[in-house]
């Protein structure tokens, strides 16, 4: 639980203080729920960010979860 809190303050003082941050999925956990890395930069450095973002995203397998809707998919098809 104080993980959980401290993890809290510290994204408040980083949205609070404008530095710039990216969350990047990094595959799933021993229960197969979705993970994610969370990396911060200084100031104007969102380019550098958004790099190393897609290194992490492709290095990471993906997959479907077992229970998956496309809400898209069924939304055009009742259109049509």
């Amino acid at each position: 639980m104080f993980l959980l809190k401290f993890h809290g303050i510290i994204i408040c003082i980083v949205n609070l203080s404008g530095i710039p941050a990216i969350s990047v999925p990094s595959g799933y956990d021993e229960n197969k729920l979705p993970t994610g890395i969370m990396i911060h930069s200084s100031w104007f450095n969102e380019e550098l960010l958004i790099r190393i973002g897609f290194v992490i995203e492709q290095k990471f397998q993906r997959q479907i979860p077992q229970i998956y809707t496309d809400l898209l998919q069924d939304w055009f098809l009742a259109e049509k």
